[in-house]
């Protein structure tokens, strides 16, 4: 089975959208969510539980930055601060067009920076891109549940 990957918005439409476009991009992978930073955080603490965890650890990240509770930049420096998680991509998927929100993402390790959609075609077109870039050709990094 394929690993799940983990969208972390709190926008309830922006998910509903989100689970379409990703559905008729064909990509079929298990979609988690998690409707804050905290949650997000508590979440990827779970997966690294090992074997005793319900929740493996994510294939890639969507994460939005203007999150309640821990801000999205918070949430990507401590993935990108835990060494079993350092190498989960993290797409940042974000309503954001400020150079510095661009500009901090990746000097945090971000892997890309998107700017979400005005319409769903566009969204849609945006996940074929990343399922056959990211789910499809790019060889993921291995995922060490152990330090």
């Amino acid at each position: 089975m394929a690993r799940p990957l983990l969208l972390v918005e709190d926008n309830e439409d922006d998910i509903f959208f989100m689970e379409h476009a990703m559905k008729k991009a064909g990509i079929d992978n298990p979609l988690a969510i998690a409707k804050d930073g905290r949650e997000a955080i508590e979440l990827l603490e779970r997966a690294l539980g090992g074997n005793l965890s319900d929740i493996p650890v994510p294939r890639l990240i969507f994460l939005d930055l203007k999150l309640p509770r821990v801000p999205g930049l918070d949430v990507l420096k401590w993935i990108r601060g835990n060494p079993r998680l350092k190498t989960v991509p993290v797409l940042v998927l974000t309503a954001s067009k400020q150079d510095q929100d661009v500009e901090a993402a990746y000097n945090l390790g971000a892997n890309s920076f998107f700017t979400k959609p005005a319409n769903t075609d566009t969204l849609v077109e945006m996940m074929r891109v990343i399922k056959d870039y990211w789910l499809t050709h790019c060889v993921p990094p291995p995922i060490c549940i152990t330090e």
